[in-house]
């Protein structure tokens, strides 16, 4: 009887833990080809549906290992698998290791099924996590690592920390810091176990209570969140906290650490004015773009974009390469857009570079099928959000505030230079898009433009070397 009263506890204990009900709500299921056989066709028939990094280097999917299990979100299957070349995956400091790969398939009425990448990271080398007992609804008691979830349609993802079997959770002060989030790499072990990464696959922000399904092992299952509403602004600020600034130069990078940083207004405050509504991945690389431009955004993957700031434009003031960050992140946001209308079919590569489509779609998020009414709006909207921000960075060369707000909505209207709501607000030849070139220029040169125009613009920004 004490045997039986000991193992009553401790099957509570880890149902507490885990948000589980009790163990009659999960079972794990005698692998046949049956079980597995209808996730199999529909990932063939699917995966290049999917634009995540991971996909692209999958080796071979172990259907024969597929841990089946089932509990109260229903039937969960993964799939063990190795990725191509000896490829591995860590962080850029090389100290997640030990990882177990695995694709998850979760029923979904809609699209068949939700697709999620896990990985299990532990330090303990002879951790059983190929152990089929070692699965979505369940967690050894003396597990000791982490496990990370994307859900490949979105490339949300959560990481869950564990420590002997228990679920460790941030504090309250630190769920926002930079040490909680952190970025998985794909990349190379050498023999002298330093890890080269060479290719971004997420970022995490801490939390999950964006997924579908609440987190692996811990929550429990279900089909709604269970961490609080999640809101714009927390989105926003978990965007901002993904940002990945490592390849940029020192003034690069300083720049871009100030507007997330400031107080009033940082990046954040402009992403929850814009409206974000879905959480992606941003990396800064100091690289010229090829097209000559002082910045450039690009989509890698779904919900995940590189954003180039040029070596070159050497007179460039601060102000400037803070007004061309900017706009490159509303610009990420605007490619964001595209692919969430996008998550089943991939779009055309040619929209993702073509700017004034993007905007299109961004008005037509607030105002479907009303562009033509409402173009001017949102621009405004848009310059605006850039406008402010760019002022709040300014604060610690302008305390006191002199510099005309005019200046910075200038700056954030020279970035929509060329498109078609610049050319119809500002027609070629008006005193009000000659100030505009030439605050803009000004800025990009660090020299006074327009001596003989009268509308002379000198630089406000400081030299950024």
């Amino acid at each position: 009887m004490l045997k039986v009263a000991k193992l009553c506890k401790n099957l509570f204990l880890v149902s507490f833990l885990f948000l589980m009900t009790n163990c009659s709500n999960e079972q794990v299921l005698q692998n046949d080809t049956s079980q597995y056989s209808e996730a199999k066709l529909w990932f063939n028939n699917h995966k290049d549906d999917y634009s995540a990094t991971v996909l692209k280097y999958v080796k071979n999917l172990q259907w024969e290992d597929a841990i089946v299990t089932d509990g109260n979100i229903g039937e969960v299957l993964e799939i063990p698998f190795s990725f191509e070349d000896n490829l591995s995956v860590s962080n850029k400091k090389g100290n997640l290791r030990n990882v177990n790969h695995r694709l998850m398939f979760v029923k979904d009425d809609e699209k068949g099924y939700k697709l999620f990448y896990v990985q299990i990271f532990t330090d303990q080398e002879k951790s059983k996590i190929l152990d089929k007992n070692f699965n979505y609804y369940n967690i050894k008691n003396n597990f000791d690592g982490k496990v990370f979830l994307q859900e490949l349609a979105t490339n949300i993802t959560s990481k869950i920390e564990f420590r002997n079997g228990n679920k460790i959770m941030p504090s309250l002060t630190s769920r926002m810091a930079e040490e909680v989030i952190e970025c998985v790499w794909l990349g190379y072990w050498d023999e002298s176990g330093h890890f080269e990464p060479i290719e971004l696959v997420y970022c995490d922000g801490g939390g999950s209570e964006e997924l579908p399904t609440p987190g692996y092992g811990g929550s429990g299952g279900g089909s709604s969140s269970s961490g609080g509403t999640t809101t714009s602004t927390t989105i926003a600020q978990k965007i901002e906290n993904r940002i990945v600034s490592d390849n940029l130069k020192p003034c690069q990078k300083e720049i871009l650490e100030m507007l997330k940083g400031a107080t009033n207004a940082d990046i954040a405050s402009m992403f929850t004015k814009l409206g974000t509504t879905k959480i992606y991945t941003v990396t800064f690389n100091a690289e010229n773009p090829i097209d000559g431009t002082p910045a450039s955004t690009t989509r890698v993957s779904q919900y995940n974009y590189k954003i180039q700031i040029s070596n070159d434009y050497t007179s460039a003031t601060n102000l400037f390469r803070a007004g061309n960050m900017l706009h490159e992140l509303g610009h990420a946001y605007f490619m964001s857009i595209k692919d969430d209308y996008s998550s089943t079919t991939p779009p055309n590569p040619a929209v993702f570079n073509d700017f004034p489509t993007l905007f299109k779609g961004y008005v037509e998020k607030k105002y479907p099928n009303m562009y033509d009414a409402h173009h001017i709006e949102m621009a405004n909207q848009y310059i605006d959000a850039i406008a402010v921000t760019l002022r709040e960075y300014n604060r610690y060369a302008d305390p006191n505030g002199t510099v005309p707000y005019q200046v910075y909505t200038d700056l954030a209207w020279g970035g929509l230079k060329g498109t078609p709501v610049f050319e119809e607000k500002f027609p070629l030849g008006t005193p009000e898009r000659l100030r505009i070139d030439n605050r803009y220029a000004a800025e990009q040169s660090g020299n006074p433009v327009g001596y003989s125009s009268g509308q002379l613009q000198s630089a406000v920004g400081k030299p950024c070397n």
